[in-house]
């Protein structure tokens, strides 16, 4: 039989082949974003105003080196990573595939692009040659409406090529697949790709709701860890006491090595006034300035401070 003779003989099975077909490129066009390259950067996030979180602002104004937002990067990153191994079975380091030494990656490895767009029928060729079978469509082809075609070669037409009945079998097969399991097929080896899309989706779409409440759980866990020191005051004169609590803020500070070499340097008389601008639950980096602005003195204990004006 010639080539349209041919056709015509598979023309029922080439039909429910294509509608098996237009179901791969419909899922493909409805996920287009999941197809897309990506990358896991937090634009909105990193340019989060902290005003909302005092501690947090103050911890990190007085750090060289640790960051609250590549902290919470670092945490999650590994958490994503974590889950998706344990819970998924999923290498998320792996299933990645960078585009050079860029950080935008694909899901998947037989995407195709051209002037960095997506070209379905090259992906779907790929995927075919790499996970059902390695030599091509063979006797069939993928034309400019993503619809699957019997591939015929002009020396065919030309020469009225004769196809014999293996050959009829072969294509007959071929379009089998693609009516039965190619669909599935594909569905099923994406579901790894859905996966983690939709959690790295949610994560960028949630992000700053994600970060604040790492900053509110690092801001409640330096309200717990702040130490609270009381301050007695004593007018020498009078004999009274006054007294107050201070914060200490940064952890890494030597309380009584900073107030006492701030404070005890200055060899003028007590004042016989209480400082003003002194409000009891002060940071400690504002009573040093305030006692070193009132040149006040100061005898320390280890969890009381007292000083004589």
């Amino acid at each position: 039989m010639n080539f349209k003779e041919l056709q015509k003989a598979l023309q029922q099975k080439l039909d429910l082949a294509n509608e098996q077909f237009a179901k791969v490129v419909n899922y493909i066009n409805t996920n287009i974003s999941m197809f897309s390259s990506m990358n896991l950067k937090l634009h909105h996030a990193a340019a989060l105003d902290l005003e909302k979180f005092p501690l947090c602002k103050k911890y990190q104004e007085k750090s060289n080196t640790f960051s609250l937002f590549h902290d919470f990067c670092e945490i999650n990153y590994n958490l994503f990573v974590e889950d998706l191994k344990e819970n998924h079975n999923i290498n998320f380091q792996e299933m990645q595939n960078h585009i050079g030494r860029t950080s935008s990656f694909y899901l998947y490895d037989f995407y195709a692009t051209y002037n960095q767009k997506l070209q379905l029928n090259e992906m779907i060729y790929n995927f075919y040659n790499r996970y059902i079978d390695c030599y091509d469509f063979e006797d069939l082809t993928i034309n400019d409406n993503l619809q699957l075609e019997i591939e015929s070669h002009i020396y065919d037409k030309e020469n009225d090529y004769n196809y014999s009945k293996n050959d009829m079998e072969e294509i007959s097969t071929h379009l089998d697949y693609f009516i039965e399991d190619f669909y599935n097929d594909f569905i099923n080896h994406c579901k790894d790709i859905e996966i983690v899309y939709n959690l790295i989706k949610d994560f960028k779409e949630n992000q700053i709701k994600y970060f604040e409440e790492y900053l509110e759980n690092f801001e409640e866990e330096l309200e717990e860890e702040i130490p609270i020191n009381t301050i007695t005051i004593i007018n020498l004169s009078s004999n009274k006491e006054y007294n107050f609590t201070i914060i200490d803020s940064l952890h890494n500070m030597d309380l009584n090595r900073n107030i006492y070499q701030a404070l005890n340097t200055t060899k003028e008389k007590y004042k016989n006034v209480l400082p003003k601008d002194f409000k009891e639950g002060a940071f400690i980096e504002d009573v040093l300035y305030i006692f070193y602005e009132h040149k006040i003195t100061i005898k320390h204990t280890p969890k009381n401070y007292k000083f004589g004006i």
